[in-house]
């Protein structure tokens, strides 16, 4: 996609430069709207600490 833009604008080195500038908003674009329909990594809710034992409870 991003090739026919750029050679959209001819051969010469100015051409060449000419096609960049959108080719590169194009791609930006595209790439923003993958970036936001992929989905995000669920995070697994945190475990809640065990209560502390007190040493003498585990030494009875």
């Amino acid at each position: 996609m991003l090739a026919s833009v750029f050679s959209a604008q001819g051969g010469s080195a100015q051409s060449f430069t000419d096609g960049t500038v959108p080719a590169v908003w194009i791609g930006a674009g595209f790439a923003a709207l993958v970036a936001l329909l992929i989905p995000g990594r669920l995070l697994a809710p945190a475990a809640e600490p065990e209560p502390a034992v007190e040493r003498a409870a585990v030494a009875a």
